[in-house]
């Protein structure tokens, strides 16, 4: 888009705000279509896109924004783009002051929430920044239409701190980039902490870990990965950690390490509402031996507090309609 809008091109975007049924792109899909036909994005999987492609060409000439509803049963969904039939609703506007506002607090890593309404005049009408009326948005991080209003989140991108640059460590390092993590290292260790042995790192911090937590930047979109083995490694970063209030924080090491742990951190003075919140033993239980695996697990953890799910098979899950 960037690019588009260097060139002077005009933009419009296609959004999901519903699904029903088996939809094959979720609620804030989007897809971007300039003048020249430039695409980028999808709203479906085939055929809706192109039809989606038409009705934005056709808003860029001068139409009015528009909403619409496609809907394809099972039987010929997958040739038209819906793999296993469902519907959904698309917003269709041109792109203006508000989608350029977003892109460029998106950009510069800063949260915002866009409220667009579906009813007359239809689009973009609001941005909210940092604030309690953003707050909660922020921290579902899922778009959500409410009232004739789609409200979407974009906070900040996910940001991993990993303390201890252990075999699990750097395993796990490059597993939560791979997935759109921003992941740092803090480890004191010059041995350890060597660029080769982590090369997918944002950044590595030789620093010990409570006084590099205490000048970081810890939000809601923080998750924390306590790897280092090592009390007096753990026990002031766990402590620094708890105080700064990151969405996620895990500490590795057995169930009865752990306790000991749990020991060490009440005679430090934290309560147990904050002891609560930490995830120990580390990760979902998937029978890990490797460092690979247990960073697997660790990741998996993670991404399943991101969005608020057990962490179960899908297979005990019972079948639940799509967001409409």
């Amino acid at each position: 888009m960037r690019k588009w809008l260097a060139s002077g091109e005009r933009v419009a975007l296609a959004t999901v705000v519903s699904t029903w049924g088996s939809a094959p792109r979720p609620v804030g899909a989007r897809m971007a279509v300039t003048e020249a036909g430039g695409v980028a994005g999808g709203v479906s999987g085939g055929c809706v896109d192109g039809e989606v492609r038409s009705r934005a060409e056709a808003v860029l000439k001068g139409a009015a924004a528009d909403l619409v509803r496609y809907g394809v049963s099972d039987e010929v969904a997958f040739g038209v783009g819906l793999s296993c039939g469902g519907e959904i609703e698309v917003l269709i506007e041109p792109l203006g002051q508000l989608h350029l506002e977003l892109l460029a607090a998106i950009e510069s890593d800063r949260p915002a929430v866009l409220v667009s309404s579906l009813r007359q005049p239809l689009g973009a009408s609001r941005l909210l920044s940092e604030g309690s009326e953003a707050a909660a948005w922020l921290e579902s991080e899922r778009p959500e239409r409410r009232d004739g209003m789609l409200i979407e989140p974009f906070p900040r991108s996910p940001q991993l701190l990993i303390i201890g640059a252990t075999h699990v460590g750097a395993a796990l390092c490059a597993l939560a980039q791979s997935v759109g993590f921003r992941v740092t290292v803090i480890e004191p260790r010059a041995a350890f902490s060597a660029a080769e042995r982590l090369p997918t790192a944002e950044m590595i911090l030789r620093r010990w870990p409570d006084e590099a937590l205490k000048e970081l930047r810890i939000d809601r979109s923080t998750y924390i990965a306590v790897l280092s083995h090592d009390p007096k490694f753990e026990d002031p970063a766990i402590i620094a950690a708890l105080a700064a209030g990151p969405r996620y924080l895990g500490a590795i090491g057995s169930g009865g390490t752990h306790e000991k742990r749990l020991e060490r951190l009440r005679s430090a003075g934290i309560g147990e509402a904050e002891l609560a919140t930490i995830h120990a033993p580390i990760g979902l239980d998937i029978g890990a031996r490797t460092p690979v695996e247990t960073a697997l697990a660790i990741l998996a953890e993670m991404i399943a507090v991101r969005s608020g799910r057990s962490g179960a098979p899908l297979r005990t899950r019972q079948s639940t309609p799509a967001s409409a």
